[in-house]
């Protein structure tokens, strides 16, 4: 049986474009992220200035090619 993975916080942002931008591009390199969101399935998008917005997470052991990978995006 696999063991179960942790999943650890790698990026956090109220704009919904930008949160899947990264999870593509984090998909793109076969990194399993999963984007969180708290606007009711995007029937309530206000909801995501007052819950915290958007949460990408990876699992732990991605975390730092992940990481990696963000801050080359953010870059450019």
């Amino acid at each position: 049986m696999d063991k179960a993975h942790k999943l650890v916080t790698l990026y956090q942002t109220y704009d919904a474009f930008e949160a899947n931008m990264i999870k593509s591009l984090l998909d793109s390199e076969d990194i399993y992220c999963y984007l969180n969101t708290n606007d009711a399935n995007g029937v309530l998008p206000q909801l995501n200035l007052t819950q915290g917005g958007n949460e990408l997470l990876v699992r732990e052991e991605d975390f730092k090619d992940a990481k990696n990978l963000l801050e080359d995006f953010i870059k450019n």
